[in-house]
């Protein structure tokens, strides 16, 4: 960065505090543009009448000693509801495979533990959930948003327009924003990779 023209970042935070830093030109962008970004098929859901919950893990991963995909946070406060409904675990390296075995007794799981069409799995759930203990601008979330999906997060970062934010580690906010709340509005729409180009001519 000290030797750059220019940075770009996925969050606001971190664009700041390189400015103020090394006086570097910085700018928040996003990761994903309009152009080239096509919604898949629509896919059918099964009709039965629970909430289907998506959680995703690239690894079993920690930032100073905090899980950073929260899936053992969100699994353990899931336990404690009442409500009905199902998780759709993705858990790229498998990891988590010795917690689900022990909470599937406990909790309706479909567990994949290897890659997946994720446009595929989003639309046969209901709400993606992000219990992450730090963030940029996650791919995930944004194509959540863009396929009308609910998405739910913690508020270790600034989110996009249109995620409902519960407090980190806050297991009853967590699952009151689930299962109590209406949804925030989401008209989340992908801005043109122009803004890239500009930043770029800009410096």
């Amino acid at each position: 960065m000290f030797l750059a023209d220019g940075g770009i970042f996925l969050n606001n935070d971190l664009a700041t505090l390189w400015q103020k830093k090394n006086g570097t030109i910085t700018t928040k962008l996003s990761s994903l543009y309009s152009e080239g970004f096509e919604v898949k098929k629509s896919i059918e859901r099964n009709s039965d009448d629970k909430l289907t919950l998506l959680l995703y893990a690239h690894s079993k991963s920690y930032h100073k000693g905090k899980e950073i995909y929260g899936i053992k946070f969100a699994l353990e406060a899931l336990l404690q509801s009442h409500e009905k409904f199902k998780i759709i675990l993705v858990d790229i390296r498998g990891d988590y495979s010795e917690l689900v075995e022990k909470l599937t007794p406990n909790l309706d799981i479909d567990y994949f533990p290897h890659e997946v069409d994720f446009q595929e799995v989003l639309q046969i759930c209901d709400i993606y959930l992000r219990p992450t203990c730090m963030d940029g601008s996650s791919l995930a979330v944004q194509e959540a948003l863009l396929l009308g999906k609910r998405v739910i997060a913690s508020n270790v970062v600034e989110r996009s327009q249109g995620v409902e934010l519960y407090k980190f580690l806050d297991q009853p906010d967590f699952l009151f924003n689930i299962f109590s709340q209406k949804a925030a509005k989401n008209d989340y729409e992908l801005k043109s990779v122009l803004e890239y180009v500009n930043f770029l001519e800009s410096l």
